[in-house]
C-alpha cells in the first residue's frame, strides 16, 4: 500500500511538472504582471504599480500583439479627407512650402489604416528563468516570439525583444504590445515628443497635428525625424506615466553616410494603438517604408523598453534620454575643435563685412531699415526677402567690440526694421508682428509660410528681441511702448 502511495505522488508530481503553467508572473519591488492562459491565448490578467503610496492595479490589462502586413507596398496618396476649425480643405493650398509633407501627414500608413491587421495573444509561454518570458504566436505570414524581461538596472522597466520571423514575401510592421490602454476620460497628459502635447482629446485633425493643440484623436503614426525624444507616453488618473521607448539604433539616421537621411522612415511613434486605443505605441518597421520589404525566411528583432514612473512627463523623458540614450555619456564623446573665443571673432568678421554678411538697406514708410538677405523659400519673394536674426546677439557683440560699424553702420537700421515691423494702427491686430520677412521688392513684411499672424511670434519677434535690446538701452522709451504694445496683444487674444 506504501509503495503504492509512493509511485503515485511520484506519478503526480511528473505529471505536474509535464503540464505547460496556467499563469506566468513577473515581479519585482516596482511590478506586478501577471499572465493567464486564456482560450484566446496568454493574456495578462493582472498588473500592478508600486508607487509611493502603496501598490495601484491598472485598469484594462492586456496583452495583446499585433502585425501590420500588405503583400504590395502601401499607397502613398491620402485617401481620407479634413477640414481646419474654418472649414477650409487640409492641406491649405496656400501654405505651399508644408503641402507636401502635410500630404504624407494623412497617406493610409501615417493615418494607420493601411495594412491586413492580425491583433492576437501568443498561443505559447515559457519561464527562461526568474523575471524572463518568452511568448510565441504562429501565423500564415511569420512567427512572432517576444522575450520579456525586468531590468535589474531599473525596476521599474520591462526590456522587450520582438523577432518576427517571415513566411511570405511582402510589406511588415511589428508594434509593441499593448499593455493596458487608458480611457479617454482618465487622460491627464499625452505626448510625442516634438509632435503635440497635451491633456484633452482634439477632434480637429488638422488642428491638433498641424499646431500641436490637443491630443490626435486618431492613432497617427509620427516619424522620427521631428521627434524632440523618442518616448510617446501617456499619463492617466491613477498618478501613473506609462511610456515605451526604442533601443538605439532602431531610428534612422539622419547623416547616414555623406548626405542627408532625414526622409528615411524607419521608426514610427503614436500614443494610441492600432485599435485608436490610449497606449504609447512603437511601429517597426513603418509599413512600406525602409526595411519593411522582407521575403520568406527572413528574420528582423524590435527591441524595446517600458517604463513607468508616478513622477510625470518630465521625468520619463529624462530617463529615456540619460539612461536609456546616455545623453550625458555622448557629450563626452564630443570634442570642440575651436575655441569660443575664435567662434566669436569669425562671427565679427562675417558681420562687418557687407558682401559675406548680405546685408540690405531699404527705406519703409520713412525708416531706413537695414536686414540679411534670405535666400530660402518666403511666401510671395522675388529672391528679395530680409530678415535679421539674434538681436541680442547683435548687441551683445557691439557692446563687447564696440565697433562702429556695428554700432553705426548695423543696429541703428536693425532697430528700424524692428520697428517697422510691428503693427502699431489700432486694430485687432495692434502689436503683432506683420511678418517676419521683408520683402523688397513689394515693400511689405511677409510671414515665412502664409498669410498669418501668430501669438507665438509676438512672443519671439517683439517680447524677447525687444527685451534683448533693452538689456543694452534701458532707457529706450520707444522701445519700451512697442514691448508693451505686445505685451497687451498676447493679453488681449487670450
Amino acid at each position: 500500500m506504501r509503495k503504492y502511495l509512493l509511485c503515485l505522488l511520484v506519478f503526480t508530481k511528473i505529471v505536474a511538472h509535464a503540464q505547460s503553467p496556467k499563469e506566468l508572473s513577473m515581479v519585482n519591488d516596482r511590478l506586478r504582471i501577471t499572465w493567464t492562459q486564456t482560450s484566446s491565448g496568454w493574456k495578462i490578467k493582472k498588473m500592478e504599480v508600486k508607487k509611493k503610496s502603496g501598490w495601484i492595479t491598472i485598469e484594462n490589462p492586456s496583452g495583446e500583439n499585433t502585425l501590420i502586413y500588405s503583400r504590395q507596398k502601401p499607397e502613398s496618396t491620402p485617401d481620407t479627407s479634413f477640414k481646419t476649425v474654418n472649414e477650409v480643405s487640409f492641406p491649405e493650398p496656400n501654405y505651399l512650402y508644408q503641402v507636401a509633407q502635410w500630404r504624407e501627414s494623412i497617406s493610409p500608413v501615417s493615418l494607420n489604416t493601411e495594412g491586413n491587421v492580425l491583433h492576437f495573444l501568443p498561443t505559447k509561454a515559457t519561464e527562461i528563468e526568474k523575471n524572463n518570458l518568452s511568448f510565441q504566436y504562429q501565423s500564415e505570414v511569420g512567427i512572432i516570439t517576444s522575450e520579456w524581461k525586468l531590468n535589474p538596472l531599473f525596476p521599474q522597466d520591462i526590456q522587450v525583444t520582438q523577432t518576427l520571423r517571415v513566411k511570405k514575401a511582402g510589406h511588415y510592421s511589428m508594434t509593441s504590445p499593448t499593455l493596458y490602454s487608458v480611457p479617454e476620460e482618465k487622460l491627464t497628459w499625452a505626448t510625442v515628443p516634438g509632435y503635440f502635447q497635451g491633456n484633452k482629446i482634439q477632434k480637429n485633425f488638422a488642428l491638433a497635428y498641424t499646431y500641436g493643440h490637443g491630443v490626435p484623436s486618431l492613432p497617427v503614426v509620427y516619424r522620427e525625424r521631428c521627434a524632440t525624444t523618442l518616448c510617446p507616453l501617456v499619463s492617466s488618473a491613477n498618478g501613473i506615466t506609462f511610456s515605451v521607448i526604442p533601443d538605439p539604433g532602431l531610428a534612422m539616421d539622419p547623416w547616414a553616410s555623406d548626405s542627408m537621411t532625414l526622409k528615411e522612415w524607419r521608426l514610427g511613434l503614436s500614443h494610441k494603438n492600432r485599435r485608436s486605443q490610449l497606449s504609447p505605441t512603437l511601429y517597426y518597421p513603418v509599413l512600406g517604408e525602409s526595411g519593411s520589404l522582407l521575403k520568406a525566411g527572413d528574420v528582423i528583432r524590435f527591441k524595446f523598453t517600458y517604463s513607468f514612473t508616478e513622477e510625470g512627463w518630465f521625468a520619463s523623458l529624462n530617463h529615456a534620454i540619460y539612461d536609456i540614450y546616455k545623453f550625458k555619456e555622448t557629450l563626452n564623446l564630443r570634442q570642440s575643435k575651436q575655441s569660443l573665443t575664435s567662434r566669436t571673432e569669425q562671427m565679427h568678421t562675417y558681420l562687418t563685412d557687407g558682401t559675406t554678411s548680405k546685408w540690405n538697406l531699404e527705406d519703409y514708410n520713412g525708416l531706413r531699415i537695414g536686414a540679411q538677405s534670405y535666400l530660402g523659400g518666403v511666401i510671395g519673394e522675388n529672391k528679395d526677402a530680409m530678415k535679421n536674426s539674434d538681436y541680442g546677439a547683435m548687441w551683445m557683440m557691439a557692446a563687447t567690440t564696440n565697433d562702429t560699424i556695428l554700432t553705426r553702420q548695423r543696429l541703428p537700421y536693425a532697430l528700424n526694421f524692428k520697428l517697422a515691423q510691428q503693427q502699431t494702427e489700432d486694430s485687432f491686430f495692434q502689436g503683432a508682428v506683420m511678418g517676419q520677412y521683408y520683402l523688397a521688392k513689394s515693400k511689405r513684411f511677409s510671414e515665412e509660410w502664409g498669410e498669418v499672424v501668430e501669438p507665438i511670434a509676438v512672443t519671439y519677434y517683439t517680447m524677447l528681441d525687444m527685451g534683448n535690446i533693452l538689456l543694452f538701452e534701458p532707457d529706450n522709451s520707444t522701445l519700451k511702448n512697442r514691448q508693451k504694445l505686445g505685451a497687451e496683444a498676447l493679453i488681449r487674444w487670450q
